[in-house]
């Protein structure tokens, strides 16, 4: 109920209508094909989105505010989309001016699969909770693993001094073994950097492949 709260895909919430937390706010995507006016540079849409969201954080009292939650590359919902140039930055000084946890979502886009191994290096910030999967296990065995920052860690030591949580299979030692074999072979044939190198020729042949019409007939280019 928690993911499907947080979560902005429709279809998939549609059968849990009237169970999710009623304690969740949503501010508008940070997808520019779809949300940028056609009259804002994309520094003037970042800027708009960051003003939205201290806005947000206003509204419902920054006191009350757990932590901002996104996935840093949009995944299924949005098909592979990242935010505009400086809004993760942004996103984390408000949430540091309010003391509020940044939660980075990298289940799809970490590990490696945009070039560096966490997509947000490309934005030069640090969250304060990430969550990985697919890219840490390589398909091979599934594995999942939830990062925490110290300042985090230190709060819960000097509380309850544990994480309240528990799964059947958590650390399993097959899923564990694949996971590290994979990080091996990354790091041994330099897959990270192959990664942003390759992801130039791809970009390079698809800004090439010309323009197209957004939903509705207004032109525009696609964004990468």
């Amino acid at each position: 109920m928690a993911a499907m709260s947080i979560s902005m895909n429709q279809a998939r919430k549609a059968p849990h209508q009237g169970f999710c937390y009623p304690n969740v706010s949503h501010v508008s995507p940070a997808y520019a094909y779809q949300y940028k006016h056609d009259t804002e540079s994309e520094a003037e849409f970042t800027e708009r989105l960051l003003a939205e969201l201290e806005a947000e954080f206003s509204r419902v009292g920054s006191e009350k505010v757990v932590a901002f939650i996104a996935e840093t590359v949009s995944g299924a919902t949005l098909g592979c989309v990242a935010a505009p140039k400086g809004y993760y930055k942004g996103v984390r000084a408000l949430c540091d001016k309010s003391g509020i946890l940044l939660f980075l979502d990298e289940i799809m886009c970490g590990v490696g699969r945009t070039g560096t191994y966490f997509a947000f290096e490309q934005e030069g910030i640090v969250p304060d909770i990430v969550t990985i999967a697919k890219g840490l296990g390589g398909g091979y065995a599934a594995i999942t693993g939830v990062l925490v920052h110290e300042k985090v860690v230190d709060v819960l030591r000097q509380g309850s001094q544990v994480f309240n949580n528990g799964h059947t299979y958590q650390a399993h030692p097959i899923s564990c073994a694949a996971a590290l074999a994979v990080q091996r072979i990354v790091q041994r044939d330099r897959l990270i950097a192959r990664c942003a190198e390759m992801g130039q020729v791809l970009e390079r042949r698809l800004r090439d492949g010309g323009r197209h019409s957004r939903p509705g007939g207004c032109s525009g280019a696609s964004s990468l």
